[in-house]
């Protein structure tokens, strides 16, 4: 595939006069100063393929300008490539014109689109470069190798890896079994997001708390370690346990002569015990003694109380039923007002006639119509009857009401009656029959019946009690050893406080040297964790690391097996034992990006060109830019079309032809 021809035409500085129209061979040189045009020709190709340009920005300012700067309106532009592909011409054009609204404004512009004539859309312009000449992709890249070089290494890589890359990373995984870990991680991302994701763990704020890394995390437990460690002290068990152990001989010296008073203490016991029973059985006769008169009392009690609780549950019902009767009397008297209401309303509605002027129209004054008539008639005389009805249903309810409630107050009357004759009864059989005196009698003999029985003239009574005061008398003269035994308990309580004391400290000191311990031992733990951890992720990224410098070098033999010229070098060892990447174009042994000299620089872009066709499977002219300083010789012999810019003191340009032999 070659360029035959470009016609240009308002096209920047082909404007007016100075229309482009050349043809080209398959080796074109386009030489002249500055400005001449030499870099519009090259636009003009790049524009019509519908490339960006080697900075990868899109073809723009292509209107011409006059002599001032400013932009000429109301010019189409006009520019036009024939290839010859094939053996058969065709020629790519693009016509652009300015759109104006009915104002005369314009308002932008639009562009035509044809090939050999024939008009084409947008879309399937761009899918005929595509078909039949080279994916759009990597048209720049086969065109001009600046379009390359010209980005950052990292893109070069990506563009490299985008079209001589014949592996995926699944497929590399396969070939070489030590990244088969890796295989199922490429679902969540390429390698460097991997990588990304292994170095924010590790550094970043992928950490566990989101906010920093696992070894920032690490650090930091450490000198939360340290921090306890150096804030906390210890408590010294061993020295409490000596102050304990302290005490057990004043302990035992104390509890030895309380064992000696404490038998003593038993012979006060028993005594206290034989004077317990002797006052037992002093009571015993007293009860015994006791017993008759309080069986007495009791009967007599309960004689009088008779009387008193059948008198006061009589009286109890009668007043019950009294307000009983007077409750149904105000119920009577409710009812009969209720009655007398409903006959006075039931005497109301019955006088109640039907309303002639009814039987006319409200709006217009005429009768209505008989059987309207005749309906008012009847709805009237129906609700007169129901409501008469109600009010006869009511009156009935309310009289059989009043019936019950009179034959209610004369059943209670009666049953008061019968209450009033047992009451009276009672009365009599209290008052009357048993008599004021036999009943003030009885009052008088209970008040003669002692509470407390007299035990003065009771010999043995006396006795016991005598021998109870003797005992007691003796047991009060050994006071004296209570006091000290009283004192010895209070030695001993005071030494067994002070024990619990040491015996709290040492609580406490356990609590306090296991809260240490366990404080540390769980930052331990976590550490040990976040060192797995760690581990973990940084075998993961070396084996990224590693996947990366093979994926490197198998992209590097896979570019390199295109290059004829100059190498590709992808990667660099790193003192550290780490790789780096890189995207280097070497030619004998020097980086094009560095000490390379011209002529080697040319060569390597064409190099490049001609590696990005044969991936591509096309063959297609090369542009190459700044060619003044390179020898003839130095001009390599290939296939391809070569389209040469060369700066000369030439004012206008030139373009040359090298004659096809």
């Amino acid at each position: 595939m070659k360029i035959t021809h470009i016609f240009a035409q308002n096209f920047c500085k082909f404007y007016g006069a100075n229309t482009l129209d050349a043809d080209f061979s398959m080796k074109t040189v386009l030489s002249g100063q500055n400005e001449v045009g030499k870099s519009t020709v090259k636009r003009i190709i790049l524009d019509v393929l519908n490339c960006h340009d080697e900075n990868d920005r899109e073809i723009t300012g292509i209107r011409p300008h006059d002599e001032n700067g400013v932009e000429i309106d109301d010019v189409d532009i006009t520019r036009a490539v024939t290839f010859e592909i094939d053996g058969k011409t065709k020629t790519l054009k693009k016509v652009t014109r300015q759109k104006r609204n009915k104002k005369g404004e314009i308002t932008g512009s639009i562009t035509d689109y044809s090939i050999n004539d024939v008009p084409y859309k947008t879309a399937d312009y761009n899918q005929y470069i595509n078909d039949n000449m080279a994916e759009l992709g990597v048209l720049p890249f086969c065109l001009n190798a600046m379009t390359l070089l010209n980005k950052s290494q990292a893109e070069q890589r990506l563009a490299l890896a985008s079209y001589f890359g014949t592996r995926t990373d699944e497929e590399i995984c396969d070939m070489f079994p030590q990244f088969a870990e890796l295989k199922p991680m490429f679902d969540d991302g390429d390698v460097d997001q991997l990588k990304k994701v292994c170095r924010g763990k590790l550094n970043g704020t992928g950490g566990r708390n989101g906010s920093k890394g696992l070894i920032k995390e690490r650090d930091e437990i450490s000198t939360r370690i340290d921090t306890i460690h150096s804030t906390n002290e210890y408590t010294d068990l061993a020295e409490l346990e000596l102050a304990k152990k302290a005490y057990e001989p004043q302990l035992k010296e104390v509890e030895d002569k309380l064992s000696d008073y404490n038998k003593i203490l038993e012979s006060k016991q028993k005594a206290t015990e034989d004077i317990m029973s002797l006052k037992f059985e002093l009571s015993d006769m007293e009860r015994k003694a006791n017993a008759e008169n309080q069986k007495k009392r009791m009967e007599l009690q309960l004689q009088l109380d008779g009387y008193n609780v059948s008198i006061g549950k009589t009286e109890s019902m009668i007043r019950a039923g009294k307000t009983s009767i007077k409750t149904s009397e105000r119920e009577i008297e409710d009812c009969a007002r209720d009655l007398a209401k409903v006959r006075a309303d039931w005497r109301k509605t019955k006088a109640l006639a039907f309303d002639e002027s009814s039987v006319n129209c409200p709006m217009c004054g005429r009768r209505l119509p008989e059987d309207t008539i005749e309906s008012l008639r009847t709805d009237f005389s129906d609700k007169k009857l129901k409501k008469l009805k109600e009010l006869e249903d009511k009156g009935n309810a309310l009289s059989s009401t009043s019936k019950e409630l009179k034959q209610a107050i004369e059943n209670k009357n009666k049953e008061i009656a019968d209450l009033e004759a047992e009451l009276k009864e009672l009365t009599e059989k209290r008052d009357t029959v048993a008599n004021e005196f036999e009943r003030d009698n009885i009052a008088k003999e209970l008040g003669m019946v002692p509470t407390d029985v007299d035990m003065t003239g009771n010999s043995e009574y006396q006795a016991l009690k005598a021998k109870i005061e003797e005992k007691e008398k003796a047991l009060a003269d050994e006071n004296d050893t209570s006091e000290l035994i009283r004192k010895l308990k209070n030695e001993r309580n005071e030494l067994l406080r002070q024990v619990s004391s040491v015996d709290t400290k040492i609580e406490l000191g356990v609590a306090n040297n296991k809260r240490i311990d366990d404080s540390i031992a769980d930052l331990e733990d976590k550490r040990k964790d976040l060192n797995q951890e760690i581990a973990d992720w940084e075998r993961k990224l070396d084996l990224l690391k590693e996947f990366t410098r093979k994926k490197n070098e198998l992209l590097q033999a896979d570019v390199n097996k295109y290059l004829n010229f100059a190498t590709a070098k992808l990667f660099r060892p790193l003192l550290n034992g780490d790789t780096e990447e890189c995207c280097d174009f070497v030619y004998n042994g020097e980086a094009y990006a560095r000490n390379l000299n011209h002529g080697a620089r040319m060569l390597t872009e064409v190099d490049i060109c001609r590696a990005f066709q044969k991936v591509a499977s096309v063959n297609f002219p090369i542009i190459i830019d700044d060619t003044e300083s390179v020898d003839d010789w130095r001009i390599p012999q290939i296939d391809n079309q070569l389209i040469m810019l060369k700066h000369t003191q030439d004012k206008e340009l030139v373009i040359e032809n090298e004659s096809e032999e």
